[in-house]
């Protein structure tokens, strides 16, 4: 059988998941009136919001690896550049 939560076990574990103080205060209070159909419904939406965070995040390390590709690629060309032009290197 699973371990009943405490009003102060959902208050920390709310804190921990980033929500705010009002959105935890609301879920608390459908707790406590033992409304889980509505709590799940906020805390749904709160995970649907954290999850495109983490979608947002990927897609910009994506794009930082993209730039960092691109910036590699240049200095190779640079690099490749200015051995050619050196008549020291041939």
């Amino acid at each position: 059988m699973a371990q009943k939560l405490t009003l102060p076990d959902w208050s920390q574990s709310l804190r921990e998941l980033g929500c705010e103080e009002e959105l935890s205060r609301h879920i608390l209070r459908l707790v406590a009136s033992r409304d889980p159909g509505g709590a799940a419904l906020l805390l749904r939406r709160h995970r649907g919001e954290l999850l495109a965070r983490l979608h947002q995040a990927g897609r910009q390390v994506d794009l930082a690896d993209f730039l960092l590709y691109h910036l590699k690629q240049m200095e190779r060309t640079e690099q490749h550049a200015n051995t050619e032009s050196d008549p020291g290197m041939g």
